[in-house]
This record gives structure tokens, sequence and C-alpha cells, in this order.
């Protein structure tokens, strides 16, 4: 993306570290609903232990057994 490049979303969150560690993972769950449902356009990045909820999500949606 340039600098003249508009971004493709609203809100970018980059989750990092152990989900479990602290509230932050609740707090961004809820930033990234209330700009969804507000129609905005929302990208979630995940690095380290934070790729394991998107694993676990991916799981359980299709129910994938591990």
């Amino acid at each position: 993306m340039t600098t003249s490049e508009a971004p493709t979303w609203d809100l970018m969150v980059i989750l990092s570290g152990a989900p479990f560690g602290d509230e932050s993972i609740s707090t961004a769950i809820r930033y990234v609903e209330t700009v969804s449902g507000l129609g905005g356009r929302v990208l979630v990045w995940g690095c380290g232990f934070s790729t394991w909820l998107t694993q676990d999500g991916y799981r359980i949606r299709n129910r994938v057994t591990p």
C-alpha cells in the first residue's frame, strides 16, 4: 500500500502473545463486533499464541478433531 492508497479496512486489530494472559482478547472482540455491527470493515491479524484462537475457531466451526 502506498501513501496515496486508502486501507481496505476501517479497523485493524493486531493480536500477539498468549490469548489467555489478560483481557485484551475480549476487548478486541468487542471492538470487532462494534465496528462490524456498524458496517465497518475489520482486519484481524494474529501472531504467536494468538493464532490458536483462529485454529480453534476453525476446528469448532467445521467440527474437526485435532
